[in-house]
């Protein structure tokens, strides 16, 4: 039920994003049981790797208190923290090993579950993708006009703009200063790339 790389081996079907929770109220809920565990699962790993590698660091503790105790004449001490490290390695294990058993146990039951509701959640995924095609298709027609409209309204502005205002006579010409730009390329689409975008989505739900 894992991969070689400890990544859970199960293909959750999308019924959150099609609006299907509902109508599989079983299937969501093992989804989401499974999504909880191995969530959980993958704590317990990360916690186990940290505890591991603690474990040398307590030997190292360990082996300075003993320097200590021999230097004064003393009994080596036991090496408690080395002991106690690889009791939290030992329950950190068997925590990490029930977590994949619940783990794999629901992923099983939430592929038996999909395969039971396969031709109806087929059936219930096309009916979900025409009626998204269907809104798209609208969304995209209104769009379009709506862009043409906002296109078109620069021309309008430019043709029914106000002259500029004569220049004063009266007063001393000024020093003009000429600042000549780079030229530089107009960043994003073009009216045509984006128009026919749009008319090929509103065309969606007639596919």
């Amino acid at each position: 039920m894992f991969t070689n790389y400890g990544q859970l081996a199960v293909d959750m079907f999308p019924v959150q994003q099609f609006g299907l929770a509902e109508r599989y109220p079983k299937l969501t809920r093992l989804q989401t049981e499974v999504a909880d565990l191995d969530a959980r699962r993958l704590e317990a790993e990360r916690d186990l790797v940290a505890l591991r590698q603690g474990v040398g660091a307590a030997r190292e503790k360990d082996a300075e208190a003993a320097a200590k105790a021999i230097r004064a004449g003393k009994d080596m001490l036991e090496g408690k923290h080395e002991v106690a490290a690889e009791a939290k390695v030992r329950e950190a294990e068997r925590r990490l090993k029930a977590l994949e058993g619940a783990t794999a146990a629901a992923a099983q039951d939430l592929a038996a579950e999909q395969r039971g509701h396969a031709h109806a959640l087929t059936d219930d995924l096309a009916k979900a993708r025409a009626q998204t095609a269907k809104r798209v298709s609208e969304q995209a027609a209104s769009l379009l006009g709506d862009y043409a409209t906002f296109v078109d309204s620069a021309g309008v502005m430019k043709r029914f703009a106000p002259p500029p205002p004569s220049p004063d006579e009266s007063r001393p010409a000024q020093k003009t200063t000429f600042v000549v730009a780079a030229p530089r390329a107009t960043p994003g689409l073009s009216r045509g790339d984006i128009e026919a975008v749009l008319s090929h989505l509103s065309r969606l739900a007639d596919a």
